[in-house]
């Protein structure tokens, strides 16, 4: 079954841990414990609120388990929402 997650980090986590907790994640909860197959396209652009970065995401699919990130604002704090795919 292909399985969408969603999550939500403050803008001043590295890209580098997000991807790699993401891909930790699909790897245990899996079936085929590989992980993202993958890795996370960060996009370097801030949206107005968490309404516009999903709508973002959903626009800027390239579909078959694409990951994909973009920053929001809420209220005076941004935050990375990531959306990312794999199989279980």
């Amino acid at each position: 079954m292909h399985q969408i997650e969603m999550r939500t980090y403050p803008c001043r986590t590295s890209t580098k841990k997000i991807n790699k907790e993401c891909t930790l994640h699909a790897k245990y909860e899996g079936d085929s414990h590989s992980g993202l197959y993958t890795p996370i396209r960060f996009i370097d652009k801030v949206v107005k609120n968490y309404d516009e970065a999903c709508k973002y995401i959903e626009e800027h699919d390239d579909g078959w388990y694409d990951s994909l990130a973009i920053k929001y604002k809420d209220g005076r704090k941004i935050y990375w929402l990531v959306k990312y795919e794999f199989h279980c």
